[in-house]
């Protein structure tokens, strides 16, 4: 075999071998080298005439009775061959010298266990070496290009593929490197003469690793690796139905050739690779000047330096072989055919390389993550392939999602996205009231696939799946900086596709890619049901210029899924422009790539109603909804729940998390799922104490002793011993199928969500006016004390205070462990609930008709919203979460929920500095501390309070009713009263009170009891 400078390997026939020269038959002693660095350079490789004739075979393993590399990944720690980290030889005065220091760790390391076959002891098995030649002589002239040109030739290939290929240059923000082991020398020794022939039988003979090495050498030594950089795609790849097994046979070649090294191999094959069907300098130019410069400073660190932007880490042998040995997640081994179907698309697009794993010991530096799939069961979705970057064996090993950190990367922007989106159909329909708005998204075909990781982060993205080795060269699905690398691409689609939407010939331009598109047209009847909308400070619509300007879609990307929409004029153009702008950055559709845009959902009828990232739409009402399919699974799913006695901790996250996502489109199934949550919270929690009440001794001295021997410091041996007792009671508890009880208060919780999402009447949906920033119609400043509550608004002018009576007082004064204590946090919450009632009864009851007449001569907006303002931090946070883990908070938290079904009305809360509180504090507690129950009390405080802030003598003021009052009552039971089964407060029907004049409330002012 001869490997010349090129990389291009020979095969010759030992009939035609020519004699053996005198430097064969009678090799010089070695001497130490004046400048070993250059000495790579005169390396030329030629044959030994004494390696047997062998055939490549087609299996993956070694035909000796050695235990491959990954049946020895699978022995204990004890019984398998063990690997010595080198380190320099303090002797190594000489080449001789540092032979025999070689020789001498040799004899520490071999696998002596292996019983080797007397056939492994004869002669005919010493492997291809390298001649190297005595001395070597330069005669460049680097003055001119000929020279310049002879001097990069006689470099060695792997440092002229550097030179050669523009992507992935070498720099110090690039950098993954393993610890050495003794089976890391094998090629650059089999590369050298630093071994003679006896030298290597001996370690053929003694190495379980060695003989699969020599297995390696025998299978790929003659396998012509070229027609990787010219014949990548093969005709009939698009049509494979397995792997390109000749293709692996070539990379592992090329692996063994350049020593291991896959940076190499990346930048030697290039291609699909690095992603050339991309003409970088045209993409630069198209974006320069329409983004603004980070971004276009990520783009072109991205397309020709690779990703991420900065990983520099070190791993460890011992940390390689955790992750071997645990493979892959349950999910994946036990789904092959769904594994092969996701590796052969991106085996076939170049995506990733398949290797022989018999490699896995002699490449440099690797890593391998664990894979797993999710959505296996999914109604909608197809199965998803996971490449899990942030899963750790045991809690010491390290992989890449802890090698990496967002902090260095792109930020993100797509969280956000959704609601701009909101924000701006909001504006159109306000702009366009009597025109349909259609909705539209695209997405981007194998998003993260389409951007390459660095040639030096290529082997820290290893997988061992369906016994072969891969290395993804594209960004993977699990990575915690793939996300901020796709970001600034679509930030320019983004920022291309506004540009491509004002140019005047744009349609022209993507004439050949417009699909053809079915478009539902309203008749006059739908036109009339469209929902007005008033501006406002926030909303003012969009521009009224009358230019295409005004209307240009936001682009918004929500990772991979491109959101926007159009008015029926303008879909085409819309359209054109969001596919020139992915192909102008992404590149426009080749053979050997998938066309980066996805025309699939253009296969439906666009209409006003579009599901946007698995949620509904309707640009006519303005809501928002879950999917049919969704709410009968998650109704479903409730019904299980309904029929046990008993759940595992599986099930109860199943079922949070289901809910979770359900829940964020309908207040009150908010409410409920907060609370339905701290339910199943308390119950995991009991199961948790009683786990480590019965091993948790146990558990912490095994831990304890497995860490002793561990290099940390001792405080850090605690905090971790600690960490994995934790990670032992949470796995136990997520994967046991232990059960607990399914009790009273929780059937109940699931009961109420059960009948009332099971019926289709009941409205489980949120307009579009609640999810954005939008003018209050109200602003309602309250504050509260042991003596009262209160609030004001000078919007409509009304306030109302309303004294507690001296029960409350009590119970506001008890310890904070007592049964019956009133928290002032609560105290502060009651405030945000009855301001909340007087907002939905002024907005909504026909009592207020004449007061809404006076404050909105033009229509209260639709959806209002309102703002309560609270110099409580905590009630503010119960106000626009929804949630508490106080029982009491909860129990109040219910009553907004059930004044929420049936109203218009959405509260919101902000902070307001209690300096500048002055008013509602007045209205909840007295100048004087003597303040008493008693009628002259009372009115003497209402007229100080007007005395004090005369514009409130014009003021009504809100006087709640029975109904709500008796409701607060309820809620304000003591915890030992508070029933199991009485979840839902007594029935509340507006008006939650009335608005009376300032004399007839000093005759009628209720008490909170």
């Amino acid at each position: 075999m001869i490997f010349d400078t090129t990389g291009k390997p020979t095969s010759t026939s030992r009939n035609n071998v020519e004699p053996p020269t005198k430097r064969e038959r009678d090799p010089p002693r070695r001497t130490v080298r004046t400048n070993p660095v250059r000495q790579e350079a005169s390396i030329r490789f030629t044959e030994k005439p004494i390696f047997p004739t062998t055939t490549r075979r087609t299996t993956y393993y070694s035909t000796t009775p050695s235990p491959s590399f990954l049946e020895a990944a699978r022995l204990p720690r004890t019984t398998r061959a063990p690997t010595m980290e080198l380190e320099p030889s303090p002797n190594a005065l000489s080449l001789e010298r540092g032979a025999a220091h070689f020789r001498q760790s040799l004899l520490a390391t071999t696998d002596i266990r292996s019983n080797t076959p007397e056939e492994n002891t004869t002669d005919g098995i010493v492997p291809v070496t390298s001649q190297v030649l005595a001395e070597a002589t330069y005669n460049f002239n680097l003055r001119t290009k000929t020279g310049k040109e002879a001097m990069i030739a006689s470099l060695p290939t792997d440092v002229q593929t550097k030179l050669q290929q523009p992507f992935g240059k070498d720099d110090i923000d690039h950098s993954f490197t393993n610890s050495v082991t003794l089976m890391h020398t094998f090629l650059p020794l089999h590369f050298s003469d630093f071994l003679d022939d006896s030298d290597w039988k001996r370690l053929y003979t003694t190495c379980t690793f060695a003989r699969e090495f020599q297995t390696l050498l025998a299978d790929y030594g003659s396998v012509d690796f070229t027609p990787l950089r010219t014949n990548f795609f093969r005709e009939g790849w698009q049509d494979a139905t397995d792997f390109d097994h000749d293709r692996s046979d070539m990379l592992t070649a090329c692996v063994l050739f350049y020593r291991g090294d896959t940076a190499s191999v990346v930048r030697y094959v290039g291609g699909p690779l690095v992603g050339d069907h991309r003409n970088w300098d045209d993409i630069l130019n198209s974006i320069r000047g329409i983004v603004d410069n980070v971004t276009y400073n990520n783009i072109e660190r991205i397309f020709k330096t690779g990703c991420p932007a900065r990983c520099n880490a070190t791993s460890s042998t011992r940390n390689l072989w955790d992750y071997l040995e645990y493979g892959n997640h349950s999910s994946a081994t036990n789904n092959d055919a769904i594994l092969h179907k996701t590796l052969l698309k991106d085996e076939k697009r170049g995506h990733t390389i398949m290797l022989d794993p018999r490699l896995i010991p002699f490449i440099q530096h690797l890593h391998v993550c664990p894979v797993g799939l999710v959505d296996l069961n999914h109604p909608i979705k197809s199965p998803r392939f996971i490449y899990d970057a942030s899963f750790k064996p045991n809690p010491w090993n390290e992989t890449v999602n802890t090698w990496t950190t967002k902090t260095t990367e792109p930020d993100l922007e797509f969280p956000q996205s959704f609601q701009r989106l909101l924000v701006w159909l909001w504006n159109m329909r306000i702009s366009y009231p009597d025109e349909e708005i259609y909705p539209l998204d695209d997405d981007v075909t194998a998003a993260f696939r389409s951007l390459s990781w660095h040639p030096n982060m290529v082997s820290m993205h290893g997988m061992v799946v369906l016994d072969k080795l891969w290395l993804n060269c594209r960004l993977t699905f699990g990575d915690t900086t793939s996300p901020p690398n796709f970001e600034p691409v679509a930030i320019a689609r983004r920022e291309l596709a506004k540009h491509f939407y004002n140019l005047p010939n744009v349609e022209e331009l993507a004439a050949k890619y417009i699909p053809n598109l079915d478009i539902l047209l309203p008749s006059k009847a739908d036109i009339l049901s469209i929902m007005r909308i008033p501006p406002d400070s926030l909303n003012p619509g969009v521009q009224s210029t009358g230019s295409r300007a005004a209307h240009t879609p936001p682009y918004v990307m929500h990772v991979d899924d491109n959101l926007y929409g159009a008015l029926r004029k303008y879909l085409r153009r819309a359209i054109a422009a969001s596919i020139l702008a992915l192909y102008h950055i992404a590149g426009f559709p080749v053979a050997t790539q998938p066309d980066p845009f996805s025309y699939e959902k253009f296969d439906l009828t666009i209409c006003n109603i579009r599901k946007l990232i698995g949620t509904m739409i309707d640009t006519r009402s303005m809501f928002l909804w879950l999917p049919d399919y969704k709410r009968l699974l998650i109704v479903a799913l409730l019904a299980e729940w309904l029929e046990k006695d008993y759940f595992t901790i599986h099930e109860a996250l199943v079922l949070q998390g289901t809910l979770m996502d359900a829940s964020r489109f309908y207040r009150w199934g908010r409410i409920n799922f907060f609370i339905l949550s701290a339910v199943i919270r308390k119950a995991m929690s009991q199961k948790y104490e009683i786990l480590r009440r019965g091993w948790a001794e146990e558990r912490k001295k095994y831990w304890e002793n497995k860490i002793a021997n561990t290099a940390l410091p001792t405080s850090q041996q605690k905090l971790l011993v600690a960490h994995c007792c934790d990670r032992d009671y949470a796995r136990y508890m997520y994967f046991s199928n232990d059960r607990t009880r399914i009790g009273v208060r929780l059937n109940a919780e699931v009961q109420l969500f059960h009948d009332y999402m099971k019926d289709p009447a009941n409205p489980w949906r949120i307009n579009i006016g609640h999810m954005i920033p939008r003018d209050p119609v109200t602003v309602n400043i309250g504050d509260s004390s042991f003596y009262g509550v209160g609030f004001f608004s000078d919007e409509l002018h009304t306030f109302c205070m309303i004294p507690t009576d001296s029960a409350i007082r009590r119970r506001c004064n008890l310890n904070s462990r007592h049964d019956e204590y009133l928290s002032q946090n609560v105290m502060e919450y009651i405030t945000g609930v009855i301001d909340f009632a007087f907002s939905i009864t002024f907005l909504e009851h026909l009592s207020c008709e004449e007061d809404r007449q006076r404050f909105f001569p033009n229509g209260v907006p639709p959806y209002p919203q309102t703002l309560s303002r609270k110099d409580n931090v905590t009630a503010e946070k119960w106000i626009n979460a929804a949630a508490s883990d106080s029982i009491q908070a909860q129990q109040l938290i219910r009553i907004t929920g059930e004044m929420g079904k049936s109203t218009k009305v959405h509260q919101a809360a902000n902070h307001i500095d209690g300096d500048d509180n002055d008013e509602a504090d007045m209205l909840s507690r007295p100048d004087k501390p003597d303040y008493r129950l008693d009628p002259d009390s009372l009115s003497a405080h209402l007229d100080a309070t007007l005395a004090k802030y005369a514009r409130f003598q014009q003021y009504k003021v809100f006087l709640p009713s029975s109904n709500l009052m008796d409701a607060l009552h309820w809620a304000l039971r003591p915890k030992s009263k508070i029933g199991k089964t009485e979840i839902t407060p007594p029935q509340l029907a507006q008006p939650y009170g009335r608005l009376v004049t300032i004399e007839e409330f000093r005759v009628s002012m209720v008490f909170l009891h």
